[in-house]
């Protein structure tokens, strides 16, 4: 289930078609990146995601993304990016998440795949299901009420 990355690859060669410049291909692959960024950081931040690819990941991040962070240098993947009209840090991503995904990590709320709007969702319909949070309020209960005794 790879559409995620896949659909990201469309917007960037659409965006290298389009742009005017490269000042705007930049632009616009800064504002894709950061939709993608901030989708991971709310995957790889859960509890259950596996420290050793949570660091990867980040690590790509903080050493690929195109956005210019202030008093830092720009990353040798901006330029790159305009070479070739492409996210290098969305491929690096892709491929971290295929190893997400070929992990098969059991959590809470399923296993982990290579979507990770899809693990956002997954997670969301189990934290947030309201049958779910009735049983566990009452097993909370219960235990309130076996203290007690």
């Amino acid at each position: 289930m790879t559409s995620y990355f896949d659909d990201l690859r469309r917007e960037v060669v659409e965006a290298s078609k389009t742009a005017e410049d490269d000042d705007e291909f930049l632009s616009t692959i800064e504002r894709i990146e950061a939709r993608v960024i901030s989708d991971i950081n709310l995957v790889t931040g859960d509890r259950e995601f596996p420290d050793d690819l949570r660091e990867r990941i980040q690590s790509l991040i903080a050493r690929g993304q195109t956005k210019v962070i202030e008093g830092l240098p720009p990353t040798h993947h901006r330029d790159e990016n305009v070479l070739m009209r492409c996210s290098f840090l969305l491929e690096e991503l892709h491929t971290a998440f295929h190893v997400v995904g070929g992990r098969r990590i059991q959590t809470r709320f399923g296993v982990l795949s290579d979507h990770p709007r899809a693990i956002l969702a997954m997670r969301h319909d189990h934290d947030f299901d309201p049958m779910r949070h009735d049983q566990d309020f009452e097993s909370t209960d219960d235990f309130a009420n076996d203290s007690e005794s």
